[in-house]
């Protein structure tokens, strides 16, 4: 009866430990998804407060700005405006920046995030607040961080007469009412919310919970087979009472201490699975900080490790390493080839740095790593280890590309330093990218930081651009025409040259001003449409050829090119239609843009090469293209009379053009002597101030019925 007590006892001690590590297993994967989510949410709220500090140290002259008159809303330029255009959606996670007084309505808190607020009004030194919601039928992690006024702040939030200006405070008031102001430093004005669905993370919680149920499946043919040998035992035990009932003492007692040894081996197994265990738990936590590839910290260790280090007061200096053009790798080779490239430099630069008191290793992207080195390093120090490891991290990489041969990869990196500095994470990603924009391999975060002008340039070009686009008929947006005439002076064609329109003001902004902005920003294709339609639209009932600037970029672009097409199939007469193509953007390579040349030219159209004789100028792709003439360079053409080098190259490419059956047009004519160089050397149109600045209207040029044509032609 004992026997059969202690059976029972057994097994059901197995089923509680059983049923207590499953509910382990469930609620550690649940804890695990929400600090994932906690953490998710604390790094891309640190890349978006530091992202607002720099704004906010890009804009110190805001007060200037809103005296502008030129910025319809000067607010455009303020730190709170740009991030809430910026980042509202990011990796998934829906993002506001809100306030129980807000300017704008839009930005009023509700809910959940005015207890945010209330939270942070009443623990002022507590910097998360982290709960869940259900919101418009989705479940959500809700994370807010508080948004509290800095000096820069009062400026427009202050006590009004003592922090804002009247000037200022009239100002605000006309665009945004009397509020969100009366603000002291520190007081908490909002809050940055991030509401992150649960969706992704409850699919990370299905996986683990899979794994918890297949570990504990292992448990359950564990337990299975402890009962077996149970019995097992008990079947031991009633012959050991049969022993001593039948006075068998001898035969039995060695099988007696083998089940006994059995129930330890038992016991020690189960022991080892408890471990096992223990080391699953641990190998989780691993995965969230360890890079699969390269088995490097990855980047939520760095932001982990940083934060905590910020939190003492710590500054950092960090190198980071960004391998060129790995996009490229990838496509060429295959993204086995590239992952095994990338474990080879991860391993290089483990062991450069292993050699370095005090340094780490991170890998915080698929091609971009970084090393933190000790703070007491001077900046010369940083630069000189930082050309040494360039060096060594840009020799060849062996790597097998087929699987058999042994071959060779090269690869160049640009890298950008944050030198002593709290967050380093987003100053150093600023430091790549403006190294990658300045073609320069080394570049500190302080070398680049103070383009605040060129920023706040950049931003208003940019308002004058998107205005000018938007406005009516992209009434921004103006061909300006310059002629191009014979040896005898007459108009032969036209050269189409667009300019921006300050619609504001009516300033006249040229090309060298703007067109980087339209290209950084995606405007530029829009540009060229509206330039196609309006010049063909002005030029549809006028006896004059005209040529249009086309780069290979606008070639490339499939929209484009149909849109050309079509406004071409539209024009009546094609023939007096050129474009003249921007000679160090050509490239020669791509079959798709040398048949869309080659189908222009059989519409009618004439291909001419732009600044021929500097940067790419060669022959051979003058052949290939096929093109009906060349309009020389004019830094030859300003030098041909003084420059025996500039004559000469002039000579050697009007040799080729009569040789070829091409037209040459020579550009920067500024006076009558260069004029009459340029005819004794041969050539065929001329252009330039000496004939005529860049006009808007043509009327010195063409008849007055002509004239009449075009005036209509401008509201196409």
């Amino acid at each position: 009866m004992r026997l059969k007590r202690l059976n029972i006892l057994v097994i059901i001690l197995l089923i509680l430990l059983l049923g207590g590590l499953l509910l382990i297993f469930w609620e550690s994967s649940k804890e695990l998804v929400k600090r994932e989510a906690l953490r998710s949410a604390q790094m891309e709220a640190g890349t978006i407060i530091a992202f607002r500090h720099y704004l906010a140290e890009a804009n110190q002259e805001l007060l200037t700005a809103l005296e502008d008159k030129n910025l319809s809303n000067p607010f455009m330029c303020a730190p709170a405006y740009v991030t809430s255009h910026a980042v509202k959606n990011i990796n998934g996670f829906l993002i506001r920046q809100v306030s129980d007084n807000p300017r704008n309505p839009k930005n009023r808190a509700e809910g959940i995030e005015l207890d945010a607020i209330h939270f942070f009004r009443t623990y002022k030194d507590r910097r998360d607040y982290f709960s869940s919601l259900d919101k418009n039928g989705t479940s959500y992690y809700f994370y807010a961080y508080p948004l509290k006024i800095e000096k820069s702040c009062l400026k427009c939030h202050g006590v009004v007469g003592k922090d804002v200006s009247y000037s200022t405070y009239r100002k605000i008031k006309k665009i945004y009412g009397d509020k969100g102001f009366g603000y002291h430093l520190g007081d908490v004005r909002g809050i940055l919310a991030i509401y992150i669905p649960k969706d992704s993370s409850e699919q990370r919680l299905a996986f683990l919970k899979t794994r918890a149920l297949l570990v504990i499946g292992l448990y359950v043919v564990l337990i299975i087979f402890i009962v077996l040998i149970h019995i097992e035992m008990l079947n031991e035990l009633k012959k050991f009472e049969q022993f001593f009932s039948n006075d068998e003492k001898a035969s039995k007692i060695e099988k007696i201490n083998f089940s006994i040894e059995e129930f330890k081996n038992i016991q020690s197994h189960l022991i080892n699975y408890l471990k096992k265990n223990e080391k699953y738990q641990e190998e989780l936590k691993h995965m969230a900080v360890i890079s699969p590839l390269t088995q490097l910290e990855n980047l939520t260790a760095f932001s982990n490790w940083t934060q905590e280090g910020e939190e003492r007061g710590e500054l950092f200096t960090v190198i980071a390493f960004d391998v060129d053009n790995f996009k490229n790798i990838n496509q060429t080779f295959g993204f086995q080839v590239g992952n095994k490239l990338v474990k080879e430099i991860a391993e290089r630069l483990k062991n450069l740095v292993r050699k370095i008191r005090g340094a780490k290793v991170f890998h915080l992207d698929i091609d971009r790593f970084a090393v933190v080195l000790p703070v007491d390093w001077s900046k010369k120090e940083v630069e000189e280890l930082t050309e040494e490891l360039l060096k060594k991290l840009e020799e060849p990489y062996p790597i097998s590309l087929n699987g058999e041969n042994q071959d060779e990869i090269v690869v160049s990196f640009r890298t950008g330093i944050a030198y002593r500095k709290q967050t380093p994470l987003p100053k150093i990603s600023f430091a790549l990218e403006e190294a990658k924009a300045q073609q320069k391999e080394i570049l500190f975060y302080d070398d680049v930081k103070d383009k605040r002008g060129d920023y706040k340039e950049h931003l208003k070009l940019l308002q004058i651009l998107r205005k000018a686009i938007t406005t009516g008929d992209a009434d921004g947006i103006i061909p300006f025409y310059q002629p191009i005439v014979d040896r005898n002076r007459k108009v032969v064609r036209f050269e189409a040259l667009v300019r921006l329109i300050n619609l504001d003001t009516g300033e006249i902004i040229t090309p060298y001003k703007f067109l980087k902005v339209a290209k950084s920003s995606r405007l530029y294709g829009e540009i060229t449409k509206i330039m196609i339609r309006k010049v063909l639209c002005q030029f549809t009932n006028l006896n004059y050829g005209v040529s249009l600037n086309l780069s290979v970029e606008d070639a490339e672009n499939e929209e484009i090119r149909r849109f050309i097409l079509k406004k071409l199939k539209e024009f009546p007469d094609p023939s007096r239609v050129g474009f003249e193509i921007v000679e160090d953007e050509y490239a020669g390579n791509s079959e798709e843009v040398r048949e869309f040349f080659r189908t222009l030219k059989k519409m009618g159209c004439k291909i001419y090469i732009d600044d021929f004789g500097s940067g790419y100028a060669n022959f051979e792709y003058l052949i290939k293209l096929n093109a009906d003439g060349v309009k020389i360079d004019g830094s030859l053409i300003k030098n041909i009379l003084h420059d025996k080098g500039s004559e000469v190259t002039v000579k050697s490419v009007l040799n080729f053009t009569k040789e070829m059956g091409m037209e040459s047009i020579g550009e920067f004519v500024e006076n009558e002597e260069i004029f009459e160089k340029l005819k004794e050397l041969g050539v065929d149109y001329f252009q330039g101030y000496y004939f005529s600045k860049p006009v808007r209207y043509l009327g010195e040029f063409i008849s007055k019925g002509e004239i009449s044509s075009m005036e209509k032609g401008e509201d196409c």
